[in-house]
């Protein structure tokens, strides 16, 4: 049994193609997996990467559709949304004390601790 945490970073690849993609979606179809927890945070972390890529022209706008489409039904049926719960919070502004961390990546890891 194969348990993961995924950021925003990690999760664009999913859908859209960029280095290591080809082995994140590998990884996400094994049936080894069992869950892949996610913070809600990265729900519009998610859909500003792929606004961004339309901006720049990387991503076609029909494409974005799709992308976000098929993203928000992911989050509905494959992955653990994990809710910033008080103690999420906490932890990540124990975590910011302690660590150069920027405000979303504090929240990850503890979100990745708490799961």
């Amino acid at each position: 049994m194969s348990i993961y945490y995924l950021d925003a970073s990690a999760l664009i690849k999913r859908y859209v193609d960029e280095p290591g993609s080809i082995w994140l979606r590998s990884v996400l179809s094994s049936p080894q997996v069992q869950f892949a927890f996610a913070s809600r945070m990265t729900i519009v972390e998610v859909i500003s990467a792929f606004a961004r890529r339309v901006r720049e022209g990387a991503l076609p706008p029909d494409d974005f559709v799709v992308a976000a489409d098929a993203f928000r039904d992911d989050c509905l049926h494959d992955y653990q949304i994990m809710p910033p719960t008080v103690e999420v919070v906490d932890l990540a502004c124990s975590l910011l004390a302690r660590h150069p961390l920027r405000a979303y990546d504090a929240v990850h890891l503890a979100s990745a601790l708490s799961a």
